[in-house]
């Protein structure tokens, strides 16, 4: 089963094989970090930039606004 986890010390986003307790990686992991932020964004999007997560008991609301200005060095 495909594992993915923010490691606490990068924040890096991992996914790959997790033991069968599910607490650790084995073998090889990749980072996928800007594919999550990618599909966070495109998600918002559909959402008009708001959307809620919940699980745990615990209920979290994502909002992602675009920047008007673009990054310098971009057109």
């Amino acid at each position: 089963m495909t594992h993915i986890a923010t490691s606490p010390l990068t924040g890096t986003i991992f996914a790959g094989k997790a033991n069968k307790t599910g607490t650790a990686f084995t073998g090889r992991k990749v980072d996928v970090t800007s594919d999550v932020m990618r599909a966070l964004i495109e998600k918002a999007n559909y959402h008009g930039g708001v959307f809620e997560i919940a699980g745990g008991g615990e209920t979290w609301t994502v909002t992602v606004t675009k920047d008007a200005a673009p990054l310098s060095g971009e057109k």
